[in-house]
């Protein structure tokens, strides 16, 4: 009987994977690797399909900042000169949250407690003083003294201070010396004023990734459904990694592919995001470029200086009561000792016993330390100013340079030219350093042009030259999704 020969079969394979699946099997065969590899190349080392390996190399330059190339023969390498590694500057997903959850809590800690807190020790030592004071107009008087204010104080708390009261008065007083058109204006609720001077004021609103989304679609459809990395960089400001991820991330969710030019350009084509059933097809809402917007610092509180001096008053008083408290061994215990020696003392018999002794917490520390946090927080704010501001000013220069580049594009600029660009935008002239870290965030490198110092935008230039081509080229019949022939309501 002869033997049977083995045989081995293939395991079978999905007709496509989807492009999260397909680069978790690419991370897992590229875990060491770092370099440059065709599409065929991470499909002999993963053994995925072709078109799977090509779909999940787009997943992981738009996950892991990668970068695209193309060769002479019109085919695509993948860049990854740092690896499979995320790049230190984006924040793990869940931590992003956790920060995010941690300052909600905390913002909310204060909106609730800090007008709690703060104005009731205030109103708090406002009344243990006057009781002090009227300890020796003897028992009946002290004791109407003391319930008469404990109970302003909890009836103005209750009705007046706290953020979820339906009548406290959520705006500052009219005294703080406010004109009177100043005062019709919408105004800030005074809760959000303390807010702002403990955590600072809120930045402005950016847009979500949703709406940049949207207005990169819209750009694609508004470019002929023909756009390169240097539009992305254009619109949204950023650099080119964060733009080749942007766009690898955009062919994934648009259907789109990639075609390269003769010269080597990388055009991002999406013919099926051209379509419409539109009857008027309007040229699109046209991105107003990133470096129209200049970075501006925000204030340390951004409150109007009665606000400031208002909280900060309070808080000070706090401050000055908790300290003595703190100096004096001043413990709830000490305080109705002597509220009871002031009740029970005779004039000619005085009782001599001893202060109880303890760690005064409730009218000490307690009070001390928040008042010296809520003082400290907007101190350090302003210790790390100088620091911000060099950070926006480099930024704004970088928007000037960028300015020059894309609105008068050339392959080459001189160092001089793009330094006192940098300088107006700045404010300031640029170290060498933060030239060339500018350029290279928009695609630039340092070379030296008939023997003189400049920065060249090789790539830019070939793919704006390939863009015109393309776009003056591109078919109007992709706009049509066809004829029908069907339709439910026929």
């Amino acid at each position: 009987m002869a033997a049977s020969t083995p045989s081995t079969t293939l395991a079978p394979r999905p007709t496509m994977l989807r492009a999260q699946e397909a680069a978790k099997t690419l991370e897992q065969a590229l875990k060491r690797f770092r370099g440059e590899l065709t599409v065929a190349d991470a499909a002999a080392k993963s053994g995925l399909a072709l078109r799977d390996a090509e779909t999940g190399l787009h997943e992981l330059v738009a996950r892991y900042q990668g970068h695209l190339a193309a060769t002479s023969e019109g085919q695509l390498v993948f860049q990854f000169p740092n690896g499979l590694v995320k790049p230190k500057s984006n924040t793990p997903r869940w931590l992003r949250k956790l920060g995010r959850a941690a300052v909600g809590v905390g913002r909310f800690v204060v909106r609730a407690w800090v007008s709690i807190v703060v104005i009731a020790y205030a109103v708090a030592f406002g009344a243990l003083m006057i009781a002090m004071a009227a300890k020796d107009d003897g028992r009946d008087g002290l004791g109407d003294a003391v319930e008469v204010v404990f109970r302003v104080v909890f009836e103005a708390l209750f009705w007046t201070f706290h953020p979820f009261s339906p009548f406290y008065r959520p705006y500052e007083p009219s005294w703080l010396g406010q004109s009177r058109r100043q005062r019709r204006l919408p105004k800030v609720p005074f809760y959000e004023r303390v807010n702002r001077f403990v955590f600072g004021p809120p930045p402005p609103p950016e847009p979500t990734a949703v709406e940049v989304q949207q207005g990169l679609a819209d750009e694609i459809r508004r470019c002929e459904g023909r756009v390169g990395v240097g539009d992305v960089m254009r619109v949204t400001g950023m650099n080119r990694g964060e733009a080749d991820a942007a766009l690898s991330r955009l062919l994934l969710d648009y259907d789109g592919e990639i075609e390269v030019s003769e010269d080597g350009a990388l055009i991002y084509v999406f013919k099926s995001l051209r379509q419409t059933a539109l009857v008027e097809q309007s040229p699109g809402r046209q991105m107003q470029p990133f470096w129209r917007r200049k970075a501006e610092m925000l204030p340390v509180t951004g409150n109007p200086a009665g606000s400031n001096l208002l909280v900060g008053a309070v808080n000070g008083f706090n401050l000055a009561c908790s300290g003595y408290a703190v100096a004096n061994d001043l413990t709830v215990e000490r305080l109705l000792w002597e509220f009871n020696q002031a009740m029970e003392r005779s004039a000619y018999a005085p009782v001599e016993v001893a202060p109880p002794t303890g760690t005064p917490l409730l009218l000490g520390w307690v009070p001390f330390l928040f008042s010296g946090v809520l003082f400290a927080l907007p101190a350090l704010r302003s210790l790390g100013r100088r620091r911000q501001r060099r950070r926006l000013e480099a930024e704004n220069g970088r928007r000037a340079v960028a300015a020059r580049v894309f609105e008068q594009p050339r392959a080459v600029y001189g160092e001089d030219e793009l330094a006192k660009l940098w300088q107006a935008g700045a404010g300031r002239a640029p170290t060498p350093q933060e030239l060339l870290a500018s350029v290279r965030s928009l695609g630039g490198e340092f070379d030296l042009h008939e023997d003189r110092p400049a920065f060249r935008f090789a790539e830019l230039a070939r793919e704006r030259k390939a863009l015109a081509l393309a776009r003056k080229q591109a078919n109007e019949t992709e706009r049509s999704p066809g004829d029908l022939v069907f339709s439910s309501d026929r």
